[in-house]
């Protein structure tokens, strides 16, 4: 089995990126870092957890929130638990989003974006990939407003969707203990390799999955790089997880 990253363009200059990708993500709520009394290091991760905010939701504690000493971190996780309807086995990790992710953005005639962490599409990706029945990945519509840039605010906004990437794939040679740098609070590294081979072994068949529970690396299989290219999805680039970094690119 072939595997590729979905990944943006290599765009000529730094204004062709933003033309192809004008999303711009704003800060919401989300859960403290916290601050490990035994690796003496602070953990902010930023992962989205896309948990709807409930009416009228306005606690400062969640907004901006400084980093957290454990005892004190672990008492507002089990609050927010109870304050988002979730069971006590709800394991929230710091730096967690809260609430439905909100973008600025502009015009564009892409249909991937790139730039926000979470790849995000246009409708009509968003429509394809639940049509296709695409696994491992859930389309999360999110909440967006007119860029700075924008001159005409009056235009109907486009709808936006998140690629919410459930599904988890390993490395050979990689697993949880391994990238687990502090035992204690359970902060995780990822080295950020140049060369990626997918253990199919811990591979459970989703077409759509993250690398190595970071879901900053989206992993892709040949039937989803075919069906994107059949459809002609423009600002889309399937990099080779092999050495010679090779990318295939569809405009």
């Amino acid at each position: 089995m072939q595997f590729f990253q979905l990944i943006g363009q290599n765009y000529s200059t730094d204004q062709n990126r933003d033309r192809a990708n004008p999303i711009k993500s704003t800060w919401l709520y989300s859960i403290p870092g916290l601050r490990c009394p035994v690796c003496r290091i602070t953990w902010t991760g930023r992962r989205e957890s896309y948990l709807p905010l409930p009416h009228g939701f306005n606690d400062q504690r969640f907004y901006k929130p400084a980093p957290l000493k454990e005892e004190e971190w672990i008492a507002l996780a089990d609050e927010a638990r109870k304050i988002f309807g979730l069971p006590a086995t709800y394991k929230f990790e710091p730096g967690d989003g809260l609430g439905i992710p909100e973008y600025l953005v502009g015009k564009s005639k892409s249909d991937v974006f790139f730039g926000t962490g979470t790849p995000l599409t246009n409708r009509k990706v968003a429509e394809f990939i639940e049509s296709a029945g695409l696994t491992g990945v859930k389309m999360v519509k999110v909440l967006v407003r007119w860029g700075r840039h924008v001159k005409d605010t009056s235009m109907q906004l486009p709808d936006f969707y998140a690629m919410n990437v459930e599904a988890i794939g390993w490395r050979q040679s990689v697993e949880l203990r391994s990238i687990t740098a502090c035992s204690h609070c359970g902060r995780r590294t990822f080295d950020g390799p140049d060369n990626i081979v997918i253990d199919e072994e811990r591979w459970d068949g989703s077409d759509v999955f993250m690398l190595d529970m970071n879901p900053a690396y989206v992993i892709v299989t040949e039937r989803v790089k075919r069906l994107f290219e059949e459809q002609g999805f423009h600002n889309c680039c399937f990099g080779s997880l092999g050495s010679t970094g090779e990318c295939i690119q569809f405009e």
